[in-house]
């Protein structure tokens, strides 16, 4: 049992009456004192009976095992055995609510929502007791084993993935056709006319709704391999989490509607380029390049797995490291030059390339295709001075301003 802050100032009055009363033993004074002590000592009593009742208490169930994945809340109630009402968390990344109290039992809510990946763990959780005079506090204990294994938010496409490479999904190598905007037959959408494009494709029509140019886009069969350039460099841990999980997902994407695609790696000055891989290929490369980001992960995904399976799995990762494939490094703008064959998908924070993107978009749009541009909605996030985060959000807006004009396409996931 403690003093609280409110105790504190109590005992100091109380403390200070008393000395006046020894230099002048006034009755009123020393009836003052009296009561004060007398009520300093039963709020101390009553807070003592709390505890009692609080002796045997005991959450239901004693021990969680919780699995989620970064930018999810994981909710769970537990039953308590005795009436709480102001429950604390020893962590920050944990909430506690008590939803029904009643004079037998308690339910609480438990909402965790951690920002990076990895293995939370609690043994208690307390219960804060206040005296009725908010005199004294204390604190009981519940005993409570949780274990949160966060995984990263790359994790879900990772096994899908694996299910992809494991399952009927491999196809095989070849250009598909696919779709992109150009001077075909089957109309697209109707956008803002752009230095350049053909006069013969103004919608007059929209032209007149909005007081300013509109052209009509149409799709013509597109035979070009995809290029994805992936940048995966980031401010910190949860934007390197995000920038994975976008550039699994595209590539897995691409995959499944059987598209081959030459992929390449960018890092610092130099880019990893594997050219014209078929779907399989691609995503063993993807996989294998993002899990040196995540060297343990490999074993999370390994321990969800049923027994019969395990055995495959760990065949397949040893396979993946073993992989090889045609590697060329080329200098960051003849990788980028390298994709005129077909459409270019970059994964990444363009405010790192904003001028060469901007460069690209352009090109790509005289050759008739596009530059798409996938990054996070926030890459500001890592950032704790908000200084850096506002700079970081003024060039990021700035930089995805001067690509839509530049005629790319911008998905902010």
């Amino acid at each position: 049992m403690r003093l609280s802050d409110r105790g504190k100032r109590f005992l100091l009055i109380l403390l200070t009456i008393a000395f006046i009363t020894l230099l002048s033993p006034d009755p009123m004074i020393q009836t003052t004192s009296l009561v004060l002590s007398l009520t300093f000592l039963i709020d101390a009593l009553l807070l003592r009976s709390k505890m009692k009742m609080l002796k045997e208490i005991k959450a239901s169930p004693e021990t969680l095992d919780l699995r989620a994945t970064v930018g999810g809340k994981v909710t769970r109630k537990i039953t308590v055995n005795k009436p709480v009402r102001n429950v604390i968390s020893p962590e920050r990344w944990l909430e506690l609510k008590v939803v029904k109290a009643e004079k037998k039992s308690s339910e609480i809510l438990l909402e965790a929502a951690p920002k990076l990946s990895g293995v939370y763990r609690i043994n208690t959780i307390k219960e804060k007791l206040l005296s009725p005079l908010g005199v004294f506090e204390e604190y009981v204990d519940i005993k409570l084993n949780l274990t949160l294994n966060l995984y990263p938010k790359a994790f879900p496409a990772i096994i899908g993935i694996i299910a992809f490479l494991q399952g009927a999904g491999v196809m095989g190598g070849g250009v598909f056709p696919g779709k992109k905007r150009g001077q075909g037959l089957e109309y697209a959408e109707t956008r803002e006319y752009i230095p350049g494009d053909p006069l013969r494709f103004i919608d007059w029509k929209a032209t007149a709704r909005f007081s300013k140019l509109m052209v009509k886009e149409f799709l013509e069969e597109e035979y070009g391999i995809p290029y994805v350039i992936f940048n995966s460099k980031a401010p910190g841990p949860i934007l390197a989490d995000e920038l994975s999980y976008l550039f699994l997902s595209t590539i897995l994407g691409l995959a499944l509607e059987g598209l081959p695609v030459t992929l390449i790696f960018k890092r610092e000055s130099e880019s990893i380029v594997m050219k014209s891989l078929a779907p399989g290929e691609a995503v063993k490369r993807a996989l294998t390049y993002v899990l040196e980001t995540y060297p343990s992960l490999e074993w999370e995904v390994y321990e969800l797995v049923e027994p019969k399976s395990r055995g495959k799995l760990l065949k397949f990762f040893r396979q993946l490291e073993r992989g090889a494939s045609t590697r060329q490094r080329l200098s960051v703008k003849e990788a980028f030059h390298a994709g005129r064959e077909g459409p270019m998908i970059y994964v990444g924070l363009p405010t790192y390339e904003a001028s060469t993107l901007v460069r690209i978009s352009d090109k790509a749009r005289t050759r008739g295709t596009r530059l798409y541009v996938i990054t996070p909605k926030k890459p500001w996030r890592d950032l704790k001075d908000l200084e850096e985060a506002y700079v970081l959000y003024m060039s990021h807006e700035k930089t995805l301003n001067a690509l839509l004009k530049s005629g790319a396409i911008v998905k902010s996931l």
